[in-house]
């Protein structure tokens, strides 16, 4: 995010926090006191393919009940991932960050532990929004991402900036776990995909010393290469 919203002040080379940070795990009682307004008591998990469910009428149905059509279900969460960036007097003075973890993507069901193409770094501020980096790791592009948590559902959407017709949705509890699954509504909504995100651990914490001045600069800094204009291809090709 530094690239687009240096006042955001959580990337990690600016030490705003340690870079291990961003792999910490939060239990549900963290995320709970982080939204204290929003009034989570209970954590709901979506099941993908299990409680929620798109039928052969291409109707959304969550535990049996039929709730909107198979598109409009991924209007609202295309709708619900974005926003206009905070400003940066807002981002200074007011937003706190919770780290979400880092998370390898897979697209197989049957052996999620097998080796992936992309990592996915998530964190949340205390207004709801969502940030953070969807990393191609053949390529070592990294990709900023956004979105937001809805406060009454618990649903969670966002997507890869420069890639916005691919939106990933799941829910906050589901991200306090160690593996979640993720449906991700592809071309507006036409077709949807299930996947899984698998947390992985941090590496080696003695680098972190390498990382942590604040006299480091973006030079100083090995920062995968970042490049809007193609990441709606590098999505596609990694979903595919």
């Amino acid at each position: 995010m530094y690239y687009r919203a240096p006042w955001w002040n959580y990337y990690y080379y600016r030490s705003a926090y340690p870079v291990y940070y961003w792999w910490d795990c939060p239990t549900w009682t963290r995320v709970c006191r982080f939204y204290p307004s929003y009034g989570w008591t209970n954590g709901y998990y979506y099941d993908y393919g299990q409680n929620v469910i798109i039928g052969a009428d291409s109707y959304v149905y969550i535990n049996g009940q039929r709730v909107t059509t198979q598109y409009e279900y991924a209007q609202s969460a295309a709708e619900l991932a974005t926003y206009a960036m905070p400003s940066e007097t807002v981002s200074q003075t007011n937003l706190q960050w919770l780290p979400l973890g880092t998370f390898a993507l897979s697209t197989s069901a049957v052996n999620p532990q097998v080796s992936t193409k992309a990592a996915i770094q998530l964190a949340a501020t205390n207004d709801g929004l969502i940030s953070g980096s969807f990393y191609n790791r053949e390529t070592n592009q990294t990709f900023p991402i956004q979105g937001r948590v809805d406060p009454q559902t618990q649903r969670v959407a966002f997507y890869v900036i420069g890639a916005e017709n691919t939106v990933f949705e799941t829910g906050m509890y589901n991200l306090t776990q160690n593996q979640t699954p993720v449906m991700i509504h592809k071309n507006g909504g036409r077709t949807t995909q299930n996947a899984l995100l698998v947390r992985l651990t941090a590496p080696q914490q003695s680098a972190a010393n390498t990382i942590t001045s604040d006299a480091y600069l973006e030079s100083d800094v090995a920062l995968p290469i970042i490049d809007d204009n193609n990441a709606d291809t590098v999505i596609h090709s990694i979903l595919n």
